[in-house]
């Protein structure tokens, strides 16, 4: 679609530099970036873009795309913050790979595994958050309705994530 009348289409193959226009006509729409700059901004966006896993992550089956939520995501560009990717961008692709699974990018994922890139294997393997009540570090992540922890005893643990003003452990 044209960018004139919002946009109107996407597609997994085109992402990189589909969301890079819409950024970069944000800048304009932001006074950040002049429109004679605008050629130069959408193909610097875009290279910083991995367009070559999103393709193959959605040929592979890995990675799940939603082209009504992927216009949504270019439309919000238009308006709203300066600064802040707009919030519907994030589920413009999905992780299709369960744990255990093997996985190629930070995305590949489902809902219920991270990718640990930390791995040492090829291709990357998803792990399953941890749950509460177990054990957690760098490389063992918690759900996302987790966080780490440090209880008492100095081991790390998943809990509830703490609200603003509720104590934490004080190790003087």
């Amino acid at each position: 679609g044209t960018p004139d009348a919002g946009f109107t289409s996407a597609s997994a193959s085109t992402w990189c530099r589909t969301r890079a226009l819409a950024s970069c006509l944000r800048q304009v729409r932001c006074l950040s970036l002049s429109e004679s700059s605008l050629t130069d901004c959408v193909a610097r966006t875009a290279d910083s873009c991995d367009q070559l896993a999103f393709t193959t992550g959605v040929d592979a089956g890995r990675l799940g795309f939603d082209s009504v939520k992927a216009v949504t995501c270019l439309n919000d560009f238009a308006s709203g913050s300066c600064a802040v990717e707009p919030a519907s961008c994030a589920s413009v692709f999905t992780g299709r790979v369960p744990a255990d699974g093997g996985c190629v990018t930070t995305t590949d994922c489902n809902e219920s595994s991270f990718c640990d890139v930390y791995s040492g294997t090829c291709p990357y393997r998803c792990r399953a958050f941890g749950q509460l009540g177990e054990g957690c570090d760098f490389f063992r992540r918690c759900a996302p309705t987790l966080g780490c922890y440090r209880g008492d005893g100095g081991a790390e643990t998943c809990q509830p994530i703490k609200r603003p003003g509720e104590a934490c452990v004080d190790f003087d």
